[in-house]
This record gives C-alpha cells, structure tokens and sequence, in this order.
C-alpha cells in the first residue's frame, strides 16, 4: 500500500526576511515580528530529559521539559536589523525633488509632532532639492543615520531650540515640582526670598502656620540682629560688649527653648502614634484570638456533631441487630414449642391470665385470699409496729439565753411612828387587795382565753372508751404530722447550709480569683511602664548609634571615593593610550583589507564584462533589448498609470476629508481674530496641510510589491523618519 505524500503551500519560508531580496517589510515592526517568528517556531523546540525522572508517569515529575534549541541556524555574519534604505530609497528621492519643505518640523503639529524634529539635535539648513547628486548623498547620509543637510559641520545653528505648543493642561497636572526660574543676585544685595531656599514644594511649601511663625521668627531674628552696633565699633567699650553678648545669648535661649517645645511635640505626636499603632496591634491580637477560638469551638462542636452521629449510628445498628436477632429467636422457638419462660416473664400470658373457653375460673372462691383480722385495728397492734419515730438529736449546739438576775430584796427600816405603821399597813391591805384583784382578772382572761380547752377537757373525760381509743389516734397521728414536719423543716435547713457552704466557696473563689488578677493587671501596667520607658532608651541609644554608624560610613564612602578616582585617573590614561593604538591598528588593517577586495572585485568584474562583450551578438543585443523593455519600460508604464488613477480617485475623498476637517477652524479663526504670532502659526498650519495632502497623494507609489496595509505601515514609517 502507498502513503500518498500531501503538499503544504506556505506563505513564506522561514528566514525570506533576511535571505530573500524581493521580500519587502513595510517598517521595522513586520521586520521585528518576522525576526521572532523565526526564533520561535516548534521546529527549535527540544527535550531535555532528566534522569531521574525518565520513567515517571506522574505530572509533577516529568520525564523530560521542552526548551528552544541553543544553535542559532543564521550565521553570526548576517546582518539582522532593519535597513529602512532598502524600503523608501525611491520614494525619499520623489519626495525630495519635489517638495523643498518636506519634513520641516514646524509644519506638523499635534501628536505626531515629535517625530519630526529632535531636541538634542537641531538643524537650520534646507533639504537639497532638484540635484541628483545631492538627493543621492543625502539618502546615503539617511541611510547613515545622520541628518540631511547642505551646510557643512561647523556651519550648524545651536544646540538647543525652543518649540511653543498649546496645551490643555494646568502645569499643576503636567509636572511634578513647579517652575522656578533662573535668578541673578547683585552685588550687595540679600533677598529675604533667597533664605527660604531650603525649602521646596512638599517640604515647606506652600507654607502652612507653622512655616509662617518660622518665617516670622526669622525675620524677628534678623531685626534684631541687624539693630545691633558692629563688634569692631564696640571692641573696646565693655558694656556695650556685655550688653550685645546679653541680647544675642537672649536670641539663643529663647531658640533653645523652642526647640525644646518642638522636640517635646514631636515626642507627644509619636507616643501618640505609638499609642494607636499598640491599640491596633492589641485588636488585631484579640481578633485573631477570637478568630481562633471561633474556629476552635466550630471544630469541636463539628467533631462533636460528628461523633455524636456515630454514636447514634452505631446505636441504631445495635438496636437493629438485637432486633433481628430476638425476633429469629422468637421464630425459632415457635418452631419448637412452647416456651415456658417467656410465658411467666409477660402478665398477659396465659399462666397468669388463662382462657376461660378453655375450662379454667381463676376468680372462683377468691373471698377466701381476703385477711379478717380486727387486732390489725387496734392499739396494741401499734406497739408491736411503731410508726412514730423518736426525735433526732440536733446536730448543731443551741444557744441557751440566760435568764435575767432578779433584783436584790429590800430591807425595810421598821418606823418609828404609830401613824407611819399604820399608814405602812393600810398600804400593805391595800397591795395584797389590788394584787389579789389583779390575779383574779388574770384568771378570769385565762379561763376566757383557754375556754375551748377547757371545754376539750370536760368532754374527753365524759367520753367512751372508744372515743378516747380514737381521740389517742387522732393525738398520735397529729403527733407523727408534726414530727415529719419537722424532720422536713430539718432537712430544708440543712440543705440551705450545704448550699450556703457551696456559695460561699464560690464566692471566695470568685473574690480571690478576681484579687489575684487585679494584683496581675497592676503588676502589668508597672512592667508595660518599665518597658515602655527601657523601649525610649534604647530607641535613643539606636539613634545615636545609627548617627554615628552613618558619619562613619559617610566618611568612609568619602575615602573610597577619593581612592577610586585617583585609580580611574591612572585607568582612564592606560585605556586611552591602549584605545588610540589599538584604533590606529584597526584603521590601517582595515583600509589594507578593503583595498585589496576592491581591486580584486574591480579586476573579477572587467574580466565577466570583457567576456560579455566578446561574446556578445546581434541577437543576444536584441533580446537584453526586449528584456529591459519588458523588465522596466512596461512595469514602470502600467505604474505610473495606477498610480495616476490612484491619485484621481483619492483626491476628491482626501479634500473632503480636510474640508470637514479644518473647515470649522478657519472658519472660527476667521471670526475671531487672532494675535500676530498666532496668525503666523495658522499660516504654518494652512501650508502644512496642503503639502501634507500632496504627500499624502503620492505616497502609495510602491504598492506594486507590497499590499495596502504595507503600504499604510510604509507609510507611517517615512513619517516617523
């Protein structure tokens, strides 16, 4: 069987950029581009294995990587960049001979006014125009990369040329410092303005309060100093030194005094800032913290949850289990037999509950189960089971309040008198009848009081014997009431002491825990102080040991430099020498070799013309004749004529675009007048528009071997030129 090979048609081959002669670039971006697509096709690709690696399978660890091929397939001694030559050498001819003001820079304006002029490199002279030997020598000086012009080296104008363009734009938004001009100080003069020369836009400019009372500090200082005498005309009067020294050491102190308030605001700004940076770290510690313990707890209580659902899981599995396997015994057994177990282990069953259908009466001749016994009533059956309890003893000590000491007995000094005696007596009658009475009322609202008991009394004596049996009842269960009620009053109060102990231990723990930590929290802010205060010291201690640092290495760069430069002076002179030698060795090589190919070209050429020529006959001269006429006549006819019919259509589209264009500008420039220098900018304008039109019109003169979109790449390439 035969594999039918299949044709490829490229577009271009690999390297046509550089080898082939007819392939032509519109401008040095295609050439760039043709450049890279080269160095990068898939053809230079190669592997490039690793060892270890070589029989992996696995993505991560690759058995080979793909790299560009190091050998370059040009040769080093192929020519690689872009020769705008080779593209517009016609046409910069055409252009030239035709337009004298081509490429003046101060007929372009607008965006692309850049690429016509350069600022560190200025001409005044003219473009030669209508002189073949000067259009070829100014395409080789193009070619060149120099600048064409007919006035000699010495002959060129400055340096530096200023252009003036109007713009939209504040100079607040188009630079970044302002403009300060150049200044002449005269002799004997000292502007106030120079002494804010150490001050600049962002530092001190525009001037704020602070730059203000400085400012008129300053001025204060100078005032003063200014209204005192000289020291040469004082020198010898002592006062008058006494008192200048007085007043300038014044001016000092009080300087060092505002400083000292400026040092101390600057320290309060930073301990301010220092103060806020601390808080923010402290909320950010205490958000991360809390961050944290969020997460922490929404891990345990997922693995919580989760355990907890493994639990329930394997305990419904269990339960499933013991189902099955209960319910397969059940099966069994029934398979079996009876099961005599299971019978008496369930109420229902028919050893407890048997069928009636089936002969059995378990209610029959149940009275006789039924326990008579009237001892069970009665009070002797109490004393063999008694069912009140003796009460407990306390378990705490009472407190016995002592009974107040009764008053000593009166002594009573018989009297004298008969007449006091008897008074003495008659008060005593009538003490033993009040006290009599008194006790017989109290008596009286006893009986009153305790009436119901008494009449209690009167009838439990008057009534049966089985009414008294049933009065003891009702004594003894009242009895039993209020003993359990006060074993129950008793536990209540010991269980408020268990839990007056446990509170109170809580409590304590709680007051201590909480002294503890306001003990902690002191100790903190004293070693937060303590910190704070050694953080200024060594801050400090830094500042003066990075000053020093820096003065060292200041002085040391100082030297360093010193040492380079008087080397680079002994390098510098060894170079130059070994650079003219090795220049005047280059040049006369050079001219050597070059004179020597060109007389062996010049002598290879004569000898292909000499055999040309003898060889040559009439036929031979006939058809180099058809040759060059159907070569270049006919080509540069049929050019000639596309390019007129080109021309003829774009002109009338090319002044229509202009007329919608700048119709309206001179319109508005002719309603409004303009100043001079504006006038003669509007001339430039008006002439730079009419011949860039026509440059324009003959522009796509080579499209005869490039296509439209080369021809508009061409294009803006010789503008750019």
């Amino acid at each position: 069987m035969t594999h039918r090979r299949s044709s490829v048609m490229v577009k271009e081959r690999q390297h046509d950029y550089l080898y082939d002669p007819v392939y032509t670039l519109s401008g040095i971006r295609d050439h760039e581009r043709a450049m890279r697509k080269s160095v990068t096709q898939l053809g230079r690709l190669e592997k490039l294995f690793n060892f270890n690696n070589l029989f992996s399978e696995i993505s991560l660890y690759k058995p080979f990587t793909w790299q560009l091929s190091p050998k370059d397939p040009v040769p080093d001694h192929v020519n690689r960049e872009f020769n705008a030559q080779d593209v517009c050498d016609d046409l910069m001819k055409r252009m030239i001979r035709g337009h004298e003001s081509f490429g003046d820079p101060k007929n372009v304006i607008r965006r692309e006014r850049a690429k016509f002029f350069n600022h560190y490199r200025a001409h005044s002279g003219k473009f030669p125009a209508n002189d073949m030997v000067q259009v070829d020598m100014a395409i080789e000086t193009l070619g060149h990369g120099r600048l064409i012009t007919t006035e000699p080296i010495g002959m060129q104008g400055p340096n530096f040329v200023s252009r003036a363009i109007q713009t939209v734009y504040r100079d607040s938004e188009a630079q970044t410092d302002p403009y300060t001009p150049p200044y002449v100080v005269n002799v004997g003069e000292t502007p106030e303005v120079l002494t804010l020369a150490t001050l600049g836009y962002g530092r001190g400019l525009p001037a704020g309060l602070h730059d203000v009372e400085m400012i008129e500090r300053a001025r204060e200082r100078r005032k003063i100093e200014n209204s005192l005498e000289p020291y040469s005309e004082i020198a010898y009067d002592p006062k008058r030194v006494e008192r200048r020294r007085k007043i300038l050491q014044d001016l000092e102190l009080r300087e060092w005094h505002f400083r000292e308030q400026e040092v101390e605001a600057l320290q309060e700004v930073r301990m301010k800032v220092l103060v806020q940076l601390l808080r923010k770290r402290e909320e950010h510690e205490q958000e991360a913290a809390s961050r944290r313990l969020d997460r922490m707890w929404e891990e345990r209580c997922a693995a919580k949850e989760a355990q907890c659902k493994k639990i329930q899981h394997q305990f419904v599995t269990a339960i499933r289990k013991l189902m099955r396997k209960r319910l397969a015994e059940r099966h069994v057994l029934r398979e079996k037999g009876r099961d005599v177990i299971c019978e008496y282990s369930d109420p229902s069953s028919r050893a407890f509950a048997p069928l009636t259908r089936l002969g059995v009466f378990p209610d029959r001749a149940s009275e006789a189960n039924v326990v008579k016994s009237f001892y069970l009533n009665t009070y002797e059956d109490g004393a063999l089971n008694p069912k009140i309890r003796a009460r407990r003893k306390p378990r705490f000590l009472e407190k016995i309040e002592r009974a107040p000491p009764r008053p000593a007995t009166p002594s009573i000094t018989p009297p004298k008198d008969e007449s006091v005696l008897e008074r003495e007596l008659a008060a005593v009658i009538l003490q033993q009848l009040i006290r009599g009475r008194a006790i017989q009322t109290q008596m009286y609202e006893g009986k009153e009081k305790h009436k119901e008991l008494i009449e209690e009394l009167r009838s439990t004596h008057a009534l049966l014997e089985d009414e008294i049996a049933e009065k003891r009842r009702q004594k003894h269960l009242i009895l039993s009431t209020q003993n359990q009620h006060a074993e129950l009053l008793h536990r209540d109060n010991e269980m408020d002491n268990i839990l007056g102990q446990f509170e109170c231990g809580s409590l304590a723990d709680m007051l201590d825990f909480l002294s503890k930590e306001l003990d902690r929290l002191i100790e903190e802010r004293r070693i937060h102080a303590l910190v704070l205060l050694a953080e200024r010291h060594r801050r400090m201690r830094e500042a003066e040991e990075s000053g020093n640092r820096q003065r060292e290495e200041r002085r040391r760069r100082e030297q360093d430099e010193v040492f380079k430069q008087l080397v680079k002076v002994h390098q510098d002179t060894v170079d130059g020498y070994l650079a003219s030698v090795a220049g005047v060795a280059i040049d006369t090589t050079a001219d050597t070799i070059a004179q020597r190919e060109v007389d062996e070209l010049a002598r290879q050429v004569d000898i292909i013309a000499c055999d040309m020529e003898v060889n040559r006959d009439a036929k031979r001269s006939e058809l180099i004749a058809a040759d060059l006429v159907h070569n270049f006549l006919i080509p540069e006819v049929n050019r000639r004529s596309y390019q007129a019919a080109l021309e003829k259509c774009q002109r009338p589209l090319l002044l229509a675009a202009h007329r919608e264009i700048w119709g309206p500008a001179h319109s508005a420039a002719e309603i409004e007048p303009l100043p001079k220098n504006e006038e003669s900018f509007r001339l430039d304008v008006s002439t730079m528009t009419s011949d860039h039109a026509d440059v324009t019109l003959s522009k796509p003169s080579f499209t005869e071997h490039t296509g439209p979109n080369e021809v508009v790449d061409a294009h803006n390439t010789i503008d750019g030129d």
